[in-house]
């Protein structure tokens, strides 16, 4: 069982069907600052991807999962058109051992709105989806594996929720299972005087709930800010689990910290940033890595911000110089990184002290938006996203294995 990938959610729309080749795509940018820990220069070397298309239409990859040797599983998010409206429904995708075909599994059929934010599985037979918040159901979609049949369970959220959802969730090897994400709740709602639409204020808490293997369990977190939010959680053992997000009012990262009793903010380092957010978290061997960005001023660009807790205190990793990093894995031998933005995807491996371009970008083709990394048993990393449509190719969701 496999369960080292942390990702935030992306909100893309992908049209797909099946297909299979092998890539060899150009490096990204580098850096040059070094810190004893890692060195912050990407590798000219390459690394060669097998892309893999979804057999979806409308879908996009949000996670992956490798739930026993051999398989991997891809949640996604299907967009559908009604009318003038949109629906987003739940979809997951499987590949089995031995066979280099995706098929479509079938969850348990939901009638309300909600994305595929994240999955976690410690078995074949055991496994966990997280979505949206969805008024019709009173709380969040969420979906466990029981006896080979997916089945709908709901998270509560507050009574003052309007919206919110979770964002990540990770699974112990007892079937336990936090998931983080937030929950908006309605300030004020003021009537137009001329008849027109009321004025309503929100603002956003973060969300925390404990799975027991039956039932969800909201649980308090301390007041860090007047509106946060929670992207990211990592389990290490049941008195030991870490989340992250960021402060929607000071602009912010947040690392908290659960002991077995309750919930506490652990202080972050200094970042080199007047601005930042975490967004993905994961552990390997007594280390905890998380990622996100920074800005260095307020009108300046965004960079990506790596962090890593060695078992006493936390501390900034440099790396090349990157964007927006949105989800992170670890192996026994690296830590892999990726994200994207407007000049298409990138992604780094820590290999010992220096960074590796992971060469997820192409000029000669339309780029790969990337929204999660994860790695299977065998430490063999997998990539999941969307390649984006253009005015004559549908998007396309897709999963990229590494052939090196």
């Amino acid at each position: 069982m496999v369960h080292q990938r942390r990702t935030v959610a992306a909100g893309l729309i992908a049209v797909g069907a099946l297909a299979f080749s092998c890539v060899l795509v150009s490096a990204a940018p580098a850096g040059a600052e070094q810190v004893p820990e890692a060195t912050a220069v990407a590798s000219d070397s390459g690394s060669c991807w097998q892309e893999d298309v979804l057999p979806a239409t409308g879908a996009t990859v949000h996670d992956l999962v490798s739930p026993a040797a051999g398989t991997v599983w891809a949640g996604a998010t299907r967009v559908t058109s009604e009318g003038k409206t949109t629906r987003s429904s739940p979809a997951l995708f499987t590949r089995g051992q031995g066979s280099a075909a995706w098929s479509e599994a079938a969850l348990a059929p939901v009638t309300v709105d909600s994305r595929v934010n994240a999955l976690d599985a410690r078995s074949l037979s055991d496994g966990l989806v997280v979505g949206d918040y969805a008024a019709g159901l009173g709380g969040v979609m969420t979906q466990h594996l029981v006896d080979g049949q997916w089945q709908v369970a709901v998270a509560d959220v507050s009574a003052q929720a309007h919206g919110g959802g979770l964002l990540d969730v990770d699974m112990t090897d007892s079937g336990s299972a936090w998931a983080v994400g937030w929950e908006t709740i309605e300030d004020s709602l003021t009537p137009d005087p001329d008849g027109g639409p009321s004025t309503v204020t929100y603002h956003d808490e973060p969300l925390a709930e404990r799975w027991d293997g039956t039932t969800w369990q909201r649980w308090d977190l301390p007041r860090i800010a007047g509106s946060w939010v929670l992207n990211g959680v990592t389990v290490l053992a049941a008195d030991d689990v870490w989340a992250v997000g960021q402060t929607h009012d000071t602009l912010q990262p947040v690392v908290v910290h659960y002991d077995g009793t309750d919930w506490r903010q652990v202080p972050t380092p200094s970042y080199g940033g007047v601005q930042g957010e975490l967004l993905g978290i994961t552990a390997r061997g007594g280390d905890v890595w998380a990622v996100g960005s920074l800005k260095r001023d307020v009108g300046g660009e965004i960079e990506g911000l790596v962090l890593r807790f060695d078992g006493i205190s936390w501390s900034r990793v440099p790396l090349p110089a990157t964007g927006r990093l949105t989800s992170v894995t670890a192996t026994p031998t690296k830590v892999a990184v990726v994200g994207a933005d407007d000049g298409g995807s990138y992604g780094f491996a820590l290999e010992g002290r220096s960074w590796r371009s992971l060469r997820l970008s192409s000029p000669d083709q339309e780029p790969v938006w990337v929204t999660t990394v994860t790695a299977d048993a065998t430490g063999t990393l997998l990539v999941g996203g969307v390649r984006p449509g253009t005015e004559s190719t549908p998007a396309l969701p897709v999963v990229l294995t590494s052939c090196e």
